[in-house]
């Protein structure tokens, strides 16, 4: 093959990649909107680290509950433990993505706060 094919497929490859990383970058900041920290910016993101971390593992701990078709963020809710207007209508995966999007709110990188080596 000659090499003006291989540079115009090298080309699309390049700029086919790009479009995908903008689109993903897009989708991801389209996410980031509306979660616990931008409804409350004084909250203290190290304590809300810890707190959802908290109850990851407690979802982790009981994931009998969510085959089962239950919520067990609602049960802390439900029981108490954490407050009802910062949890109301999350789910443990809705819990995953707040700990990603408070993580990269205190400016730690994306490979970081995904916890990639």
């Amino acid at each position: 093959m000659s090499l003006c094919y291989d540079f115009e497929k090298w080309t699309m490859i390049t700029f086919a990649s790009i479009a995908i990383s903008r689109t993903v970058g897009l989708v991801l900041m389209q996410y980031a909107h509306g979660s616990i920290i931008d409804d409350n910016p004084t909250v203290d993101r190290d304590a809300l680290i810890e707190k959802l971390k908290e109850i990851k593992q407690y979802c982790l701990d009981h994931t009998d509950r969510i085959l089962a078709g239950g919520n067990p963020v609602q049960d802390l809710i439900n029981a108490g433990m954490i407050r009802s207007d910062t949890f109301q209508n999350m789910t443990c995966q809705k819990i995953d993505s707040e700990i990603l999007w408070t993580e990269l709110g205190k400016g730690e990188n994306l490979k970081d706060a995904l916890g990639i080596d």
